[in-house]
């Protein structure tokens, strides 16, 4: 016992010391700005955008801030205790702004809040009591983010709108999201040189199903059999049948097959093809992609084009995307077919991220339409907690999934809206808000 207890009291001065260390030194770090404040201007604006804790956070404290916000979320609704907690988590990251106004850059509006608080009464505000004080000043922020940001509706219909070149995503009766097979925004060529070339794809598609009859089954055929399929079916009888944006998809899979086929006597784990099979292929893929770019969108997305202007690339590897789309699929976001079509583009996309890829464009699209299309219902459906509403701890399924999927994969999520303040900035009011939740 006495061992143990011994351990234990070491235990324990040694979690002392390292708390009396973290603050001892984000202390000793505001004493250094404030003498350099003898010899420059602004130091209490210096300060105030520097995080409270300029290197490790003290043993608990982190816990402990996290149990008083959980103590302050509990007290009477009518006293909105949230608006403090998002200020000195401001506080605790170092954000110049008091608050949190999208749109607000010259801080303007901060500035004037502060103002507003600084010139009030005892006797006129503050003594009124803290439900009076605290709803006032949320009501002033909501009124500044009325005047200067995107309301939530504004940026959750933004996010909705289809990515360039990406494979289209649309929510199904299910309430996830699948892909839209009805979607116009890309055709095949439908004239008489289009119908000669949707023949000819077919053709060859149809000879590597017959080379392949023979083989089903084995250790190798078994990728190829099936996607050879899926580009028939996807092919259909004409062209105003044919799937157009999933047979990019079928045509990617299969350049990728091929190019990953091992040269003659080389060592490979990747089962090598027969000849006749692999000639089938090298006929059928040069045909296919001759007919993809008879249209400009279809072509955009097989060369990985992103638009006019500099395009957003997020150099995320494959693993880290297709990790995300599974986890999509898993919490009931999005369908099968979503992890299906976006897998096969993905896999285009070389392990180490390459801005200057075609195949790593094509990822970075996919990987920006899936995020814009959850945060923009993630966004919709948050839209009590962003305008601070009562009783945010009843919330439907979808949100609380949403949210945590944005939230496991917030690195995806922080380069999709890196230029884009207002969306993260109501993303992590939603994380703070469904925290214990999710």
């Amino acid at each position: 016992y006495a061992a143990a207890a011994a351990a234990r009291a070491a235990a324990a001065a040694a979690r002392a010391a390292a708390r009396a260390a973290a603050f001892w030194s984000a202390l000793d770090a505001d004493c250094q700005w404030l003498e350099a404040g003898e010899t420059s201007n602004g130091v209490a604006q210096i300060l105030t955008g520097q995080p409270l804790w300029p290197a490790e956070r003290p043993a608990g404290w982190d816990d402990a801030w996290a149990h008083a916000k959980t103590r302050l979320r509990a007290l009477d609704d009518e006293a909105s205790y949230p608006v403090w907690i998002d200020w000195y988590d401001r506080r605790i990251t170092g954000h110049m702004s008091a608050f949190a106004i999208p749109g607000d850059n010259d801080r303007s509006e901060d500035k004037a809040i502060l103002a507003r608080l600084a010139d009030a009464t005892d006797k006129g505000f503050w003594d009124m009591g803290s439900i009076h004080v605290n709803t006032m000043l949320q009501q002033w922020i909501d009124e500044a983010r009325e005047r200067v940001g995107p309301t939530p509706d504004d940026i959750a219909a933004a996010l909705a709108k289809p990515v360039e070149h990406a494979a289209p995503l649309v929510y199904g009766d299910d309430e996830k999201l699948h892909i839209d097979r009805d979607s116009q925004s890309a055709s095949l060529r439908n004239d008489e040189v289009g119908r000669q070339l949707h023949g000819e794809v077919g053709r060859f598609g149809r000879r590597l199903q017959a080379r392949l009859a023979g083989g089903r089954g084995g250790n190798w055929s078994g990728e190829l059999a099936e996607e050879s399929d899926l580009l028939i079916a996807r092919l259909g009888e004409s062209p105003q049948a044919a799937q157009a944006h999933l047979l990019v998809c079928s045509v990617l899979a299969l350049e990728v097959l091929l190019d990953t086929q091992p040269k003659p006597g080389a060592d490979s784990e990747v089962p090598a093809y027969p000849d006749d099979v692999v000639q089938a292929l090298k006929a059928l893929v040069p045909v296919a992609n001759i007919y993809l770019s008879t249209d400009p969108e279809l072509a955009a997305i097989h060369q990985g084009r992103t638009g006019p202007g500099k395009p957003l690339i997020i150099l995320a590897s494959p693993a880290e995307i297709i990790a995300a789309i599974r986890d999509a699929e898993a919490k009931g976001l999005s369908g099968d077919d979503v992890t299906e079509v976006l897998n096969t583009i993905v896999r285009t996309a070389p392990e180490t991220p390459d801005a200057n890829d075609a195949g790593t464009a094509r990822a970075s699209r996919e990987t920006q339409s899936l995020v814009r299309r959850v945060a923009g219902k993630v966004i919709a459906l948050g839209k009590p907690i962003l305008s601070n509403a009562k009783n945010i701890e009843v919330v439907g399924g979808w949100l609380k999934n949403g949210g945590r999927w944005l939230l496991d994969h917030r690195d995806l999520a922080t380069k999709v809206f890196r230029d884009n303040p207002e969306v993260m900035e109501a993303l992590k009011r939603i994380w703070d808000a469904l925290k214990g939740l999710i």
